[in-house]
């Protein structure tokens, strides 16, 4: 299967517009599902080589909310490198020295913040950078304050960024994410500082 797997799909090393736009299209199929897989990250997309679309994998740390819900509390688990604000503040929080194994309220719109986080990382070197290394720390405690540092200063220095994290904490619906393609465009139109 290894084989298979990889003459079909290799690892993304990039994002192209229309590959975001794909992205999002992904994390929309999901919404629309109830699922929220908590592995979005780079390591976890890959390229269809024969089709040239993004395929996402991994769902391990997936769940699927029942047909009414917007959240649900589950044991944290998945990366926590391109999670959203409030996930990361959560975390920051949180005893790392315990037994026990902390719970977050996870909300349908989880992964399209880790998707947008994603988009960051890949068009922007300065992003790209820092990120890699905040990943050789070695621990989570480590980390995660300077991941919030990190994307509060991406939120802070970037009003195109900022606009999109704005609209998805916005979102109620599935038809909402088409509110977010002129602002992704925008994004590629000028790459972020």
């Amino acid at each position: 299967n290894y084989l298979i797997f990889k003459n079909e799909l290799e690892k993304l090393e990039s994002l192209s517009l229309i590959q975001s736009k794909k992205l999002i299209d992904i994390i929309q199929y999901l919404y629309d599902s109830n699922i929220i897989h908590r592995d979005i990250r780079p390591n976890n997309l890959m390229l269809d080589r024969s089709s040239q679309h993004i395929k996402l994998i991994d769902f391990g740390f997936a769940f699927t909310l029942d047909i009414n819900d917007k959240s649900k509390e589950l044991p944290i688990a998945g990366t926590i490198t391109y999670a959203g604000y409030e996930f990361l503040n959560f975390c920051s929080k949180i005893e790392h020295n315990t037994f026990w194994s902390p719970s977050y309220r996870y909300d349908k719109t989880f992964d399209l913040k880790c998707a947008l986080n994603i988009i960051i990382y890949m068009i922007n070197n300065s992003v790209q950078e820092e990120l890699n290394s905040i990943e050789g720390l070695s621990s989570t405690k480590e980390k995660i304050p300077k991941l919030l540092e990190l994307w509060k200063n991406v939120k802070n220095k970037n009003k195109k960024y900022s606009n999109l994290l704005n609209i998805i904490n916005k979102l109620t619906k599935s038809s909402d994410f088409q509110t977010l393609q002129d602002p992704l465009k925008e994004l590629y139109n000028k790459k972020i500082q």
